[in-house]
This record gives structure tokens, C-alpha cells and sequence, in this order.
């Protein structure tokens, strides 16, 4: 909602999470509302590393998107909550070639593409 841009799902650990997979999911439903979220695998999906620029007092810094799949066991998605301004399921095809999408997302597309041919 912030940079009103579309972005995966996703937020920071707090203190005291240990496991990536809880923390991604929790953080997952706290931002789309849907529950019973499935690991689709014990590897991470993706590791995104960017910077992210200076702002007030706190200065640039490397940021780090540790990235893990899930299935959702539905298609009906749940009313928007404060956090985002819009929630959609987005075809593939869509996501790579219509929206203004961050080049880590499409790099994420490209990667679901080639792992549900095998």
C-alpha cells in the first residue's frame, strides 16, 4: 500500500521466529486474510536482495526477501484489509506480460513456469 505498486505477500520476522516457513505464512495470512496456507516445499523459493534508499534518519540498506511457495486451498479471496490497497490472484501470463510488475516478481513467474513443466 505504501509504494502502491503490486508486490508478493509478505512482511519481517519478529523477535523470537524461528522458522521461516511460520513467519512467511503467518505473515501471508495477516496480509491477505486467507488461511490454511500449504508449504509447497521445505527450500526456499527465492532470495531477492535490494536496496533500499535512505529515508529520514535511517539510512540506505540492503534488504532481504527470503521467498517460500504456498498453496492456497481457495480461490475466494477474503476483503481487503488496511495493510494493501487491492488483492487479486493473477494469471502467469498476465503477471509477465500486462501489469507494471517489479522484475523480482516476474523472475518468481518464470520460475513457476519452469518448475510446473517438470
Amino acid at each position: 500500500k505504501t509504494l502502491d505498486k503490486w508486490f508478493q505477500p509478505g512482511g519481517h520476522t519478529e523477535p523470537g521466529d524461528l522458522d521461516i516457513w511460520e513467519t512467511a505464512r503467518r505473515e501471508a495470512e495477516e496480509e491477505t486474510g486467507i488461511e490454511n496456507l500449504t508449504n509447497l516445499s521445505a527450500s526456499i523459493f527465492d532470495l531477492d536482495v535490494h536496496i533500499i534508499p535512505e529515508k529520514g534518519e535511517l539510512p540506505a540498506h540492503f534488504h532481504y526477501d527470503v521467498r517460500v511457495a504456498f498453496l492456497a486451498e481457495t480461490e475466494v479471496l477474503p476483503p481487503t484489509n488496511t495493510e494493501v490497497n487491492g488483492l487479486a490472484w493473477v494469471s502467469l501470463d498476465t503477471l509477465l506480460r500486462q501489469l507494471d510488475t517489479q522484475q523480482s516478481l516476474r523472475r518468481m513467474a518464470i520460475k513457476s513456469l519452469l518448475l510446473s513443466a517438470f
